[in-house]
């Protein structure tokens, strides 16, 4: 299985040591997953996190399963533009 993964950039205290449980889960169910390369840049700029990243288009060529939105309704409302009419859950 083939995930993206989005987000905003927020700092808040606790949030690396979240992240890298959430990717730990992620692997250890073999799911390969893609930040959305803005998101990715923000990991690797401000938590020295490196992940492989992808572009919107890429998420809505069909190449991933699914796309996970970590945030509030906001978040979940800017990856509509992001999946809409891709086949992406």
């Amino acid at each position: 299985m083939k995930v993206a993964v989005y987000g905003r950039p927020i700092q808040i205290e606790g949030f690396e040591e979240f992240f890298e449980l959430f990717t730990a889960c992620l692997s250890k169910f073999d799911i390969s997953y893609f930040t959305l390369d803005t998101y990715g840049q923000f990991l690797s700029k401000s938590y020295d996190m490196e992940t492989q990243t992808c572009t919107s288009e890429d998420v809505r060529s069909g190449s991933f399963d699914f796309l996970i939105s970590l945030g509030g309704d906001g978040t979940v409302l800017d990856t509509l533009g992001i999946v809409k009419s891709s086949g992406v859950s």
